[in-house]
């Protein structure tokens, strides 16, 4: 028999290029690009060890409650899915031991010294006022979306753009460090951890488990401020609400910003109380939301915007 000649195979060459700057991205990727909060141990972002002496004087209550990413993702999966209005006695309970079910928060976790902390902490979390007369117990399940997750696409980002406008736009932004990343192009992904509904007006609702410090007092209005302005939460809640006002562009035919936006509150958890601590609230201004909405898809900015950026002045 013949044998059959061997074939010769060629590797096809690319020869085409790559976009190397489009890529998927996040708020925390943007936020952590440029100067870093210096107080981040203050904050909750880290763990210290304790000196021996601490451990011996261990407290049971929220502002001794367990620090670092873990304990923190806990404590939003006790709220991510809880109907707020369930009432203090063996329904919370039930709630909080299914949460508690095979969770580990510290070398000396002891979970049955923490359940009547936690039980009490959830309770005054629904119960606080958000606004007068309203509060996260007096929202039905049905006017709520937990874990909202929401793509925006981005045309091109400039950090430079972004930042002058957000200073113009927002007294906050205007206090904080300024962000610092490689121009984009591609999808910023998120997810809100609470969209609601009240009285024809839409809402954003994301809980913190920041440690600011180890008395109710340590989380006034300014305390909450300066936690907002050092961690850059003012760009997530620019996001949330421009995410928001797509989502409810393209839903509601008669949708307007003015009529349905809200606002966003922050519920930094340790801190929350019933009249109303330890809750921040705000409302990004119409125009900086729809200059962002202009930004993200590439397109001219309104005239009472552009000229500031083109001066070089940041206001």
């Amino acid at each position: 028999a013949s044998q059959l000649a061997p074939i010769e195979r060629a590797v096809r060459q690319f020869s085409r290029t790559l976009e190397r700057n489009w890529w998927v991205t996040s708020y925390t990727a943007l936020s952590a690009h440029g100067p870093q909060p210096a107080n981040r141990i203050a904050n909750g972002l880290t763990s210290p060890v304790p000196p021996v002496s601490a451990v011996a004087e261990k407290r049971y209550d929220r502002f001794d409650f367990p620090r670092g990413a873990r304990p923190g993702t806990f404590l939003h999966s006790l709220f991510e899915g809880l109907d707020f209005a369930i009432q203090p006695g063996a329904e919370l309970d039930a709630w909080i031991d299914s949460r508690l079910q095979g969770i580990q928060l510290a070398t000396d976790w002891q979970p049955e010294l923490w359940r009547p902390v936690l039980q009490q902490w959830v309770a005054d979390v629904v119960a606080a006022q958000l606004q007068p007369g309203l509060a996260l117990r007096d929202i039905p399940a049905a006017r709520c979306l937990a874990e909202m997750e929401f793509l925006l696409p981005v045309a091109e980002l400039d950090a430079n753009r972004l930042n002058q406008l957000l200073r113009q736009q927002d007294a906050l932004s205007a206090q904080a460090h300024p962000l610092s990343f490689t121009t984009l192009q591609g999808m910023l992904k998120g997810f809100m951890d609470l969209v609601f509904e009240h009285q024809g007006r839409f809402y954003v609702l994301d809980y913190k488990s920041n440690h600011l410090g180890d008395s109710a007092d340590a989380y006034g209005p300014d305390a909450l401020q300066q936690a907002m302005i050092q961690h850059r939460y003012d760009l997530q809640y620019q996001l949330y609400t421009l995410a928001l006002h797509r989502y409810l562009a393209s839903r509601l035919p008669d949708y307007d910003y003015e009529r349905h936006i809200g606002g966003v509150f922050y519920l930094f958890l340790r801190g929350t109380r019933s009249q109303g601590q330890g809750v921040f609230f705000t409302r990004p201004p119409r125009l900086l939301i729809e200059s962002l909405d202009l930004m993200f898809q590439g397109k001219p900015l309104p005239k009472t915007v552009e000229p500031a950026w083109e001066q070089g002045v940041l206001l």
